[in-house]
C-alpha cells in the first residue's frame, strides 16, 4: 500500500464512477462487493496499465451503481513517467503524468473512446459518467489504510507462524 509521505507533492484523486448494473443484484451481500471490489480494481488497473494497489474501493451506492474509489500516488518515484494518449478521433498525442490525477484524465479520455481499453473490460464498460477531484487529506482515512496494511502484515506473519508450528509438529 502507499506511504503517508509523498516527496512530489502527488495527491490522490476521489473518483466517483456510475455503472449501468442492477445494485440489488450486483451488491446483494459483503461477499458479492468483495468481488465486485475486486473485478472493478482489476479492470481499472488493466486500463489505466498500473498496478491495483494504487486504487482502493471506498464505496457502493445505489443509483444504477455508484462507486467511489481512491487513485493513490505511486510508490516509488514516477515523476517523469508520462503516458502518451489520443483523444477520441483526434490525431494529436497529448502526454498524460501517471500520476493520480494524470490517471483520472486518462479514464475521461477512456470513457469518451469506445475503442478504449476501459472500454473492453466486462464489467467497467457499463461506465456511464465519471467525475474526479484531488482528495483532501483526511486523517481518519489515513488511519485506516494503517490499519488495513496492519492487518495484512499480521495475517502474513501468522500464516507463516502456522506453518512453521505445523512444519514443527510433523
Amino acid at each position: 500500500m502507499r506511504h503517508i509521505t509523498h516527496t512530489h507533492g502527488d495527491a490522490e484523486v476521489d473518483v466517483r464512477m456510475k455503472l449501468n448494473r442492477n445494485y440489488d443484484e450486483s451488491c446483494r451481500s459483503e461477499a458479492d462487493r468483495q468481488v465486485l471490489s475486486k473485478t472493478i480494481c482489476a479492470e481499472l488497473a488493466a486500463a489505466l496499465g498500473i498496478d491495483p494497489t494504487r486504487l482502493e474501493i471506498e464505496r457502493f451506492g445505489k443509483g444504477s451503481i455508484l462507486v467511489d474509489f481512491c487513485i493513490l500516488p505511486p510508490l516509488e518515484d514516477g515523476a517523469g513517467s508520462a503516458l502518451a494518449v489520443a483523444p477520441p478521433g483526434g490525431k494529436t498525442q497529448m502526454k498524460l503524468p501517471l500520476d493520480a490525477q494524470g490517471l483520472a484524465a486518462l479514464l475521461t479520455v477512456q470513457l469518451a473512446d469506445p475503442t478504449s481499453k476501459l472500454r473492453k473490460c466486462p464489467v467497467i464498460s457499463s461506465v456511464t459518467h465519471l467525475d474526479w477531484t484531488p482528495a483532501p487529506l483526511i486523517l481518519a482515512r489515513e488511519a485506516k489504510r494503517a490499519i488495513r496494511r496492519l492487518t495484512a502484515d499480521i495475517d502474513i506473519k501468522s500464516k507463516v507462524l502456522r506453518a512453521l508450528k505445523q512444519e514443527k509438529d510433523e
